[in-house]
């Protein structure tokens, strides 16, 4: 949702890096060495290497074989992660030296160099950052098969009186024995374990993305594992992890009610349309249209910040697919898209900024006018936390936009939102007042540092003269990370947010304007934003500010908040939620 990238947060490095690792996808082509003398020369078969990713080394297998029109097809697998799943990429270029390609589904982008004295390419993987990728030929070696461990095993942390759910799953193939770690309150899935081993009855395993250390002795039922979870910054914990029954190292299928199937009483189609702004990037979505004569109200759903599809998934819902479902059987249209760079659509999503993705809604607005089953005067947009910030931008240069619907959108200026996000969510985890008077004025120096520094490189020695072993400490990181927390605080997309200031843009915003927020928002606190939103609207004639109460960010009826309820609720998104947006957008 917001704030994608806070990596200098320790709070929030969990979800960020989590973010990048659950998406981390890659597959490629592979040339002959350079001493071949015909480009079109392909090497196919079995390819190895490791992304030196957030969270360490992680291995990757990609497959090569010729499709049968002679281009090449690739897929790629991260045994640590998903063993057996294969994904494709696409824009496959190779012009005899260089090795490119494009994973939709990732966000991301790979390009390397055959290197003929070594016979590998070696590259670079980027997605959020660049991460150095070199492949050899064939098959890596296997992890060593360590017997009685497999299936999903089960705990509780406990950190200053919050219980945190860790779950470690283990799954043994012929790659060998692989395990992750999910930490569904810290919002975090699939974070790679190394070090796994057995010895008797003690097991041990490290978590490299949390500096985290654990071992524990297994009882001999095998079915339950006690021992030290070991933290730097962080007090030891005794922490117990039991086999659940049948469990198979997978997580279980949640139910969501909400979201409609296949029959449904609408048209839906697929469609694509270019921002003519942006090189003409191409961005792929799903037009659902209501029954009956047209034409018809229409939505143009914006999501909130990282990539996301068109549905928003996150957390194991699709806020927008029940968002879309909702509004067109009230006969309103709706239309959602990939963002740039993921899904479907093209484009590079981690070189954009907002203000880039204001110029993909724009591309939006221009194509829905066009289209017979839309009221023309009757477009609108709706916003979800960054998305919040786009509607606004998009909005207020677009005369065909007719009104805007902002969920959970940010109202104060960046520096201010991201300082309370952080301590908001940080308590929800069970960080204690004392840890945040530590970490915060470090966070805070570091922000206002990339906001106020404009030269890139000037900023990047700032960062690194304030990140000292002390302050690092701090920060709960280990000094290996140090590079990686200034690179990832300096991309461009940060760079901009840290920047901005929500009031000149809804400001200038001359439509009806409904704005709401649920009271148990963490990531975007509802009081504030709201209050800041209301003042910049203070002389709009039609501007509904409203707090929804007992709703969280993606707008669940929730109990706390925090973010390790989103996955565990049934509900998608709340009736309360869905009928004051389309009452008002009916009314209009």
């Amino acid at each position: 949702m917001f704030c994608r990238n806070s990596c200098i947060s320790r709070p929030l490095l969990w979800r960020a890096l989590a973010l990048a690792i659950a998406q981390i996808v890659l597959a490629l082509i592979i040339a002959t060495s350079a001493d071949i003398a015909r480009a079109d020369d392909i090497i196919t078969g079995d390819w190895h290497g490791q992304v030196q990713s957030p969270a360490g080394p992680l291995m990757v297998i990609v497959t090569l074989e010729h499709a049968e029109t002679g281009a090449l097809e690739a897929d790629f697998q991260v045994p640590s992660q998903a063993p057996g799943v294969h994904i494709a990429t696409e824009a496959v270029e190779f012009d005899g030296k260089t090795l490119s390609f494009r994973v939709p589904r990732a966000a991301a982008t790979y390009s390397g160099t055959w290197m003929p004295e070594v016979r590998r390419f070696e590259g670079t993987f980027s997605q959020d950052m660049d991460m150095q990728l070199n492949l050899a030929p064939g098959l890596p070696p296997a992890a060593p098969p360590i017997k009685g461990l497999d299936g999903r095993w089960a705990g509780t942390l406990e950190r200053n009186g919050t219980p945190l759910r860790l779950t470690l799953n283990v799954r043994t193939s012929d790659a060998g024995t692989v395990a992750t770690l999910d930490s569904p309150d810290m919002g975090a899935t699939g974070l790679p374990v190394s070090e796994l081993s057995r010895e008797k009855g003690t097991v041990r395993f490290v978590v490299p993305v949390a500096s985290v250390a654990y071992t524990a002795t297994l009882n001999r039922e095998g079915n339950e594992m006690c021992g030290v979870w070991v933290r730097p910054g962080s007090p030891d914990a005794d922490v117990c992890l039991r086999l659940e029954p049948n469990g198979d190292g997978e997580p279980a299928a949640r139910n969501r009610p909400q979201e409609p199937g296949d029959d449904v009483p609408y048209g839906r189609r697929e469609v694509f349309f270019a921002n003519h702004r942006a090189d003409g990037i191409e961005l792929a979505g799903t037009l659902t249209i209501p029954e009956g004569r047209g034409p018809f109200p229409a939505a143009i759903l914006i999501s909130g910040s990282g990539p996301q599809d068109r549905d928003e998934t996150f957390m194991g819902h699709k806020p927008f697919l029940v968002l879309a479902d909702h509004l067109t059987r009230n006969g309103i249209a709706v239309l959602r898209y990939d963002d740039r760079g993921f899904g479907d659509s093209g484009g590079d999503h981690w070189a954009a900024t907002t203000a880039d993705f204001a110029t993909d809604a724009a591309a939006a607005v221009e194509w829905l006018v066009q289209q017979p089953e839309i009221r023309s005067d009757a477009i609108g947009l709706i916003g979800h936390s960054e998305g919040g910030l786009v509607a606004p931008i998009t909005a207020g240069g677009d005369a065909d936009v007719a009104w805007v619907v902002l969920l959970a959108a940010p109202g104060v200026n960046m520096l201010e939102l991201i300082a309370s996000q952080t301590e908001a969510m940080a308590l929800t985890r069970g960080v204690s007042e004392a840890e945040l008077a530590q970490v915060m004025p470090i966070n805070r120096q570091l922000w206002r540092t990339v906001a106020e520094t404009a030269d890139l490189d000037h900023a990047r020695a700032r960062l690194d003269a304030m990140l000292t072993p002390e302050a690092l400490k701090i920060l709960g990181a280990s000094p290996d990370r140090k590079a990686l927390i200034i690179e990832s605080s300096l991309r461009p997309w940060l760079r901009y947010l840290l920047r901005f200031d929500p009031a000149p843009y809804l400001h200038r915003l001359d439509v009806p304007v409904l704005a709401i927020n649920g009271s148990l928002d963490v990531q975007v606190p509802s009081a504030e934003n709201l209050a800041a939103i209301r003042s910049a609207l203070a002389e709009l004639p039609d501007a509904t500010v409203t707090e929804l109460p007992g709703l969280n960010h993606l707008f669940q009826t929730a109990k706390t908040g925090a973010l390790g309820e989103y996955r565990d609720l049934e509900e998608t998104m709340a009736p309360l939620a869905l009928n004051t947006i389309s009452e008002w957008i009916l009314k209009r």
